[in-house]
């Protein structure tokens, strides 16, 4: 039943993120208000978006909520792909909270509905989230990484990711020589296979101390038998892992979390995809 019902809200989210908007909302939200869980994210920013806008991100969340991958599936969420840089920088699941995103470099570029561009040489923005000491729902063998690539990049750089010395490591690299590679809690190399493109959602999640895999665009992707060895105590940080492997992609949607199964994946890519299909900035 839940299953069925994350579809539906997809299909609900699809339709009316490509609908004229006349101050439609889904799932019981009275028109011209917002779900409770928008609405803390809507009142925290210092510039709210205008309406067209707010109803897309507010239905991409209340999708998000009623299939259960809100606040019980994630310790952090980020959309840069907001229309305004004030607005891109809170983690949605608290947004008064102390894990907002803060830039590292200046080097660091924003455009507005689209996200966070790298320079590849310093240009990192950190989550202020330690998934060592402040992960409540991120554990060492049941754990997510996902974020959203908004260009075609093949480097041996990291999109979402952190390191403790030299291990253990998460990271998330879209396309690092053709293979799009996820690593959680690890020292060597994770789940690893041929892609064609970094572009869209990326995911890797960790279910146990030996079963990793991988996720492009809701489809599973790779398996591996990578062993855990601990979490890194340092932040998570997007468009690097820490101060290395820096990217020049854009990321316009990230999060981090408890793990997922195969139905998850699929149905958290299809809302994430509606929400950057609304916005205009879908890759797909």
């Amino acid at each position: 039943m839940k299953r069925l019902t994350t579809i539906l809200l997809g299909l609900l989210l699809t339709l009316t993120a490509n609908a004229q908007l006349e101050g439609v909302i889904s799932q019981g939200v009275v028109s011209g208000g917002y779900s409770a869980e928008y609405q803390a994210v809507y009142d925290a920013m210092t510039n709210p978006p205008a309406a067209d806008t707010a109803v897309f991100q507010n239905t991409m969340v209340v999708a998000l909520v009623a299939g259960g991958f809100w606040s019980t599936q994630w310790d952090v969420f980020y959309v840069p792909a907001n229309g305004r840089l004030t607005n891109a920088y809170l983690n949605w699941i608290a947004p008064t909270g102390d894990d907002n995103l803060t830039i590292a470099a200046a080097t660091v570029t924003f455009e507005a509905y689209h996200g966070f561009t790298g320079d590849g040489i310093a240009g990192s923005i950190s989550t202020n989230w330690n998934p060592s000491t402040e992960g409540t729902l991120y554990a060492k063998d049941d754990c997510t990484v996902a974020a959203y690539a908004l260009l075609n990049k093949n480097e041996t750089t990291v999109l979402v990711g952190a390191i403790e010395s030299t291990y253990p490591i998460i990271a998330l690299y879209p396309r690092n020589s053709g293979s799009f590679q996820g690593r959680l809690n690890a020292a060597t190399a994770g789940a690893t296979a041929a892609v064609a493109n970094s572009l869209g959602f990326s995911m890797v999640t960790r279910r146990a101390s030996n079963d990793l895999e991988t996720y492009r665009n809701g489809s599973s992707h790779d398996d591996a038998t990578t062993a855990s060895i601990n979490i890194p105590n340092t932040n998570l940080t997007l468009l690097s892992r820490n101060a290395s492997r820096y990217s020049t992609n854009t990321v316009g949607i990230a999060m981090a979390g408890a793990s997922v199964s195969d139905a998850d994946a699929a149905a958290i890519n299809t809302i994430i995809e509606a929400y950057m299909d609304a916005i205009g900035e879908g890759v797909q």
